[in-house]
């Protein structure tokens, strides 16, 4: 499965008229492979997750977005469900697509689409790269959206600098402005404003544009945050599972992790994400942990001693609790204290993917750890995995036409240049003069000497030591005859290294005209609905807006 990257492209897989089925199979593998989640049925506890997400989805747009656009508010949704889910970031359109394919598929069942943020991540920077200079010359740089303070997941990430916060799409337009392109960020900033206002979180901001963006286009998913997610009953009875099968878990959690690398051919043990670990008497559970005074993400683990669960993040205890009595009233108990439970890569997919989703939508790089996935569900329930969909698109940001080069045309002009200078004698054409005739000569006359030297057999060690000067020789002279040869092409060889030059900074210029990875916010408005509404056409809701 390879990222698209030309202009306009779409993958999905399985494609859109094999949807239906794959929705089918899951629902029929859901309802066939029950099995006990600390001493819960999987589809008692799927069930009464569902019954909270109306109002979950509710409560959030309330939150967010204003009083005309906040419409939308059911006691009730079909199923099947269709989610998926990211980091609340400003990404690129590809990753925005998914939202359209989760919208596109739930009508094509006849079911709800579901985007949840995924707040308990960490941004990996507070700016969104944006190009400058021209055509020829074009590089990027980062427009702060707000100051960086620590290490922080997106749920606890204030905004902390509003002046730089409020400016960001102003900043965005006058960079964008030389490339004449209006970027949409400016006409829909104000929704991010006024959530930040509120002393929302960066995440709920930025999740605030682009709820405000999908409603005026007709797009109307419901949205949760995962930290909302976690902090449900379904979600402790999971976690209190995987605790008290935490030996099984962690056998199962690195078997996969092994499976996978020796099939793809990793070499690299943290590749697609670590082993968990054992530390002495301590365990790596699959879920990270923090306090709200010290809101930096820490591995979760845990050890048993004399009938007594401990929990610590490895650099201070947590808590300790009778294992016979451990349930899910004792992360009231922790919440109460300040701490935060939340699960990590795999886990967080493992328990989307069991417990709520009827199909789940990826991008690419989501796909690639739920292939380890995939192997958890069957090693650690035992069961068949349910499976996912895979969604991503490319557009370009419209800000100059690209050159209509490719890798292989500086290929090409390498070899070229290179048969210039080692093989001179295919280009002195047919006319030559007396010298080069003889210069010829001479080297074929020293390949002639090479090649029966190359087919000598059977000489001892001393004897083939003995022929080192001779060969060094050899070699010294062939050299210098090439030398003198090519040195004729000099109007060639420069008249190369110019062309080759020049498609490397055609190349180079590529690199940021045909980026995929710029943010949706620096895109205008009309390509990029006209481009999102579009790739899933089939669906006349969509196709319509």
């Amino acid at each position: 499965m390879k990222v698209p990257r030309e202009n306009l492209a779409r993958l999905c897989s399985p494609p859109p008229e094999q949807i239906g089925a794959a929705v089918d199979s899951n629902v029929r593998l859901t309802r066939e492979q029950r099995f006990q989640i600390d001493g819960r049925s999987s589809e008692e506890l799927r069930t009464q997750l569902l019954s909270m997400l109306p109002e979950m989805s509710a409560e959030y747009d309330r939150q967010l977005l204003s009083p005309d656009q906040n419409t939308q508010t059911k006691a009730a949704f079909d199923r099947p469900l269709i989610v998926g889910g990211h980091q609340p970031e400003l990404f690129h359109p590809g990753v925005w697509a998914k939202n359209f394919a989760l919208r596109a598929f739930a009508k094509q069942v006849g079911g709800a689409a579901l985007h949840i943020v995924i707040d308990n991540d960490v941004p990996l920077k507070r700016s969104v790269e944006v190009p400058v200079g021209n055509r020829e010359h074009p590089r990027t740089i980062g427009v702060p959206f707000d100051r960086s303070v620590g290490q922080q997941p997106w749920e606890c990430l204030p905004v902390t600098d509003r002046s730089i916060f409020d400016r960001f799409a102003q900043s965005v337009e006058q960079q964008m402005s030389p490339w004449k392109v209006s970027s949409l960020i400016e006409q829909h900033w104000h929704a991010a404003v006024r959530v930040a206002e509120r002393s929302g979180t960066l995440a709920d901001a930025f999740t605030a544009v682009r709820r405000h963006i999908e409603r005026g286009w007709g797009l109307d998913n419901l949205e949760v945050r995962l930290s909302d997610l976690c902090e449900t009953e379904v979600f402790r009875h999971f976690v209190v599972d995987v605790f008290r099968r935490l030996n099984e878990f962690r056998q199962s959690h690195n078997k996969a992790l092994a499976e996978h690398r020796t099939a793809m051919g990793i070499g690299d043990e943290t590749r697609p994400v670590p082993d968990l670990s054992i530390e002495g008497e301590w365990v790596e559970t699959p879920f990270w942990v923090w306090h709200e005074d010290r809101p930096q993400r820490q591995r979760l683990f845990a050890r048993r001693d004399r009938g007594q669960l401990e929990l610590s993040d490895s650099n201070r205890p947590i808590a300790k609790f009778a294992e016979a009595d451990w349930s899910t009233d004792h992360f009231s108990i922790l919440g109460a204290r300040g701490y935060k439970i939340r699960s990590r890569a795999l886990t967080t997919t493992l328990f989307l993917r069991m417990f709520l989703a009827d199909l789940f939508v990826h991008g690419i790089g989501g796909a690639i750890y739920d292939e380890v996935t995939d192997r958890l569900i069957r090693s650690f329930y035992r069961v068949d995995p349910p499976q996912f969909a895979t969604v991503s698109a490319t557009l370009w940001l419209p800000i100059a036409k690209p050159f209509e080069v490719t890798p292989e045309d500086a290929r090409r002009l390498e070899r070229h240049h290179r048969r210039l200078h080692y093989s001179p004698e295919d280009f002195l054409g047919e006319s030559k003069s007396r010298e080069v005739e003889q210069l010829l000569a001479r080297k074929r006359s020293l390949l002639g000497d090479q090649r029966k030297a190359e087919k000598r057999t059977g000489l001892s060690r001393s004897e083939r030591r003995a022929l080192r000067p001779e060969n060094a020789k050899r070699y010294r002279r062939l050299h210098e005859v090439n030398n003198d040869l090519s040195a004729r092409l000099s109007v060639e060889k420069q008249e190369a290294v110019r062309h080759l030059r020049g498609v490397q900074l055609e190349l180079e210029a590529n690199a940021v005209l045909k980026r995929r990875e710029f943010s949706f916010a620096l895109f205008p408005e009309a390509e990029l609905r006209s481009f999102l509404t579009g790739l899933f056409s089939a669906d006349p809701l969509i196709a319509s807006t």
